[in-house]
């Protein structure tokens, strides 16, 4: 048996295309299956998209809320440490005070807990009397004519 050219070459492209439409199919099913793939992605995507737009607006509220209590926080800070410079200022007058024998321990005492006790009521938010430096002057200022008063007594 004698095979021409020919018949060689038809029976070599009978082969080619053989195997080309067993490669076609088995792209074609791969095709297939990546398509499906990405359809179930798509839908997937589809439904948790609402699910993270409320996720996202949640952080946001809550990120508001927590630059609304960093607000309240840094005025928090901010009155106590006015407090804190009113109370340094009444306890320099009071050191004052001492220095110059002005005034004795009872009266120092006492004008501690004035200052004290005016610097809790203003820290507490109650203004019925809040207590500044030019007050504690004047506290120092009436102690001092006070107690040279009752010197005077005693003499």
């Amino acid at each position: 048996m004698e095979f021409t050219v020919l018949e060689m070459v038809a029976v070599l492209v009978a082969i080619g295309f053989a195997i080309g439409v067993v490669y076609f199919v088995r792209v074609t099913k791969q095709v297939r299956k990546t398509a499906a793939e990405l359809e179930q992605t798509l839908r997937r995507v589809a439904e948790l998209t609402p699910a993270a737009q409320r996720l996202l607006a949640n952080g946001e509220s809550e990120l508001e809320e927590l630059r609304r209590l960093t607000q309240q926080t840094s005025q928090v800070a901010g009155h106590v440490n006015a407090i804190t410079g009113e109370a340094s200022a009444a306890t320099l007058q009071l050191l004052r005070g001492l220095e110059h024998n002005v005034l004795d321990r009872v009266s120092a005492v006492a004008a501690g807990a004035r200052a004290g006790f005016a610097a809790l009521r203003h820290g507490n938010g109650r203004d019925d009397y809040a207590y500044d430096s030019s007050r504690a002057a004047e506290d120092y200022h009436d102690t001092t004519a006070y107690e040279e008063e009752r010197m005077e007594g005693r003499e």
